[in-house]
């Protein structure tokens, strides 16, 4: 019941990457988890010491890790609508005005369904209040529509290749985004 996930990305063309580390405890159709979000990667060049962007800088004030709870709930087998509420609560999600912790949530729900043996995600997501430094929302705002398919690649006998691509949207921030990847395991 217990999973812990870590996930990376290095931006080709520019100076980002990102790694994400998350654990996850499933009770039945309820999970919890605890997300660890670093993305400033080569950033180094914020503060004269660096010190602000480098990933073993753990001073809740300084920091440019984000830690984030979530909780998810699927409504059944028959019905397999997911329900996600996610809210950070430690690190880089600040104020800018008073340094305080913003709290910004995102609120997530998730319908996977099976098209000619293509594995299909649906998902809307939305901030319930504003988080104009972590999501660019000034309020309840559409920010994630996404579709998303996966399948397996026979390679040989012994070895399929999991591919999967997503088209994102983006309204309250006007912009889009399509996702190719792979899967390794």
């Amino acid at each position: 019941n217990f999973s812990l996930t870590v996930w990376g990305s290095k931006e080709i063309s520019d100076l980002h990457k990102e790694i994400d580390i998350t654990a996850t405890y499933r009770f039945g159709r309820v999970s919890v988890s605890v997300a660890d979000y670093w993305w400033e990667g080569d950033k180094f060049w914020e503060k004269e010491d660096h010190s602000s962007a480098k990933y073993f800088n753990l001073d809740n004030h300084d920091t440019k890790h984000r830690l984030e709870a979530g909780i998810s709930w699927t409504i059944s087998e028959k019905f397999p609508l997911s329900v996600a509420w996610n809210t950070m609560f430690w690190g880089a999600d600040k104020d800018t005005r008073d340094g305080k912790q913003n709290y910004s949530s995102y609120v997530e729900l998730n319908y996977p369904f099976t098209v000619r043996q293509i594995n299909l995600t649906a998902t809307l997501g939305f901030t319930p209040y504003e988080s104009r430094n972590m999501y660019g929302t000034g309020g309840l705002d559409v920010c994630n529509i996404t579709l998303s398919a996966a399948k397996e690649i026979r390679i040989s006998k012994r070895f399929s290749l999991p591919v999967f691509s997503r088209v994102v949207l983006n309204p309250a921030a006007q912009d889009a985004h399509v996702v190719f990847g792979f899967t390794l395991q």
